[in-house]
């Protein structure tokens, strides 16, 4: 057996914090991208009659809170009556934000030609979403979790 090489980059441990109803908050400190693979992963194995499908969003979540800090972030989303949609936009936030990747719609004005995107089959949905239906605040999830993948170019 040979040895191919070493691989791996190694990165600095982030000590970043934001701001959740005027109490800071600090970010996983091992959050990456990878958080997103996993979600998405998961998702994939899961219909709206799964108990796991009450836990998949604020597992996501959880894994882009430091641990110390979760509680807190979970109680006072509960305190201001926060909606899976409204923590789901804190998750996106913390992700665009740890990765450096915008999540929003490019700019009118872009450099050079513009890429004419691959169409899905015709009558291709996402499974995952089917499978939620009657579940809008998980299909949201999903739909944005997929959009974050499409936008990057990644897959799950």
């Amino acid at each position: 057996m040979a040895n191919l090489g070493s691989f791996g980059t190694a990165r600095e441990t982030d000590n970043d914090t934001f701001t959740y109803f005027d109490t800071e908050i600090r970010v996983h400190p091992a959050l990456s991208d990878l958080a997103l693979h996993d979600f998405m992963e998961r998702a994939a194995h899961i219909d709206e009659n799964d108990p796991g499908a009450w836990t998949l969003v604020k597992d996501f979540i959880r894994e882009q809170i430091h641990p110390d800090d979760f509680e807190k972030f979970w109680s006072l989303a509960r305190a201001n009556r926060q909606q899976t949609e409204d923590v789901m936009a804190v998750a996106k936030g913390l992700y665009a934000a740890v990765t450096g990747r915008p999540t929003g719609r490019p700019s009118a004005s872009r450099a050079g030609r513009s890429r004419t995107r691959r169409k899905s089959a015709a009558g291709s949905s996402s499974p995952v979403i089917d499978r939620l239906a009657g579940r809008p605040d998980l299909q949201l999830a999903v739909a944005q979790a997929q959009a974050e993948q499409a936008a990057t170019g990644s897959a799950g």
